[in-house]
């Protein structure tokens, strides 16, 4: 059965690891193969996975969910500690240069910091619409997004001139199965969870998840786009949902009180086996 192990995130569900503003998992298949997925901001998830007695630098491979330094800044800490030579799996898009603007002025830099950049490059394999990158494990990018839909691409920029929108197409998601149904791993679901279940159900033939976690971006979001959430939850028949990160301090609550026995909270230190 496989099992995710959160390395770093918002917060911390033990008191001797560290949390900060970002994102990482260790996804541990069933053939004992160990997949990380986003580095976090710092590279303080080198620290938390050591302490969960999980290696980063056995990995067999690193994917990034997008080019956001809260996802992507712990890299340089996995070249530097681990010497991590394997590949390392992204859209394209996640080497754009990335502001953000939600009454910042001017608009703050917020894409992929690494000081080795050609390493990077020589290291990088592009992902874009689907891979399979293990047997059981498949990335998702290019997410097709529907009308109508949640997507939280609001105040994302291409330029610090704040002229140029970030669709953030690099969003991407993993598809893990395992032996009660599919397990979505998210980054921080740029694309909204109704787009991203429905272009996975179409793409993957699926019609049912198991469980989900990661983040769900919903900080700014209205109550529609709350609602639209938890009718995704239900309709895709997610058994359990374990959300954190960019989730939203507001929302989170929300979802809990619409979903009380499938929602839970996530943070640095928790394993799961699903």
């Amino acid at each position: 059965m496989p099992q995710i192990a959160v390395f770093i995130d918002n917060m911390t569900m033990n008191p001797h690891l560290a949390c900060e503003h970002g994102l990482s998992m260790g996804i541990i298949l069933d053939s004992g193969e160990l997949w990380i997925w986003d580095t976090g901001q710092t590279g303080l998830f080198m620290g938390n996975a050591m302490a969960m007695g999980i290696h980063p630098g056995r990995a067999t491979g690193v994917v990034l969910s997008h080019g956001h330094y809260d996802h992507t800044g712990g890299l340089n800490r996995l070249w530097e500690q681990a010497d991590f030579q394997g590949p390392i799996y992204g859209h394209p898009m996640i080497f754009a240069r990335r502001f953000a603007s939600h009454g910042e002025t001017p608009p703050r830099a917020i894409g992929l910091r690494t000081n080795a950049p050609r390493r990077l490059t020589k290291q990088f394999i592009s992902v874009e619409n689907r891979m399979e990158l293990a047997p059981g494990l498949t990335m998702y990018t290019n997410i097709t997004r529907q009308p109508g839909h949640y997507e939280p691409i609001q105040g994302f920029y291409l330029d610090q001139e704040a002229t140029q929108p970030d669709t953030i197409p690099d969003d991407a998601c993993l598809v893990l199965e395992s032996p009660n149904g599919p397990i979505l791993v998210l980054g921080c679901c740029h694309s909204g969870l109704a787009n991203t279940c429905e272009h996975i159900a179409e793409c993957h033939g699926i019609d049912r998840f198991h469980s989900l976690i990661g983040g769900l971006h919903l900080g700014r979001a209205s109550d529609e786009a709350i609602e639209e959430t938890c009718r995704t939850i239900k309709r895709f028949g997610f058994e359990s949902v374990f959300a954190g990160h960019c989730t939203g301090e507001t929302a989170l609550p929300s979802l809990q009180k619409s979903l009380p026995d499938i929602v839970h909270p996530m943070g640095s230190g928790l394993f799961v086996k699903l």
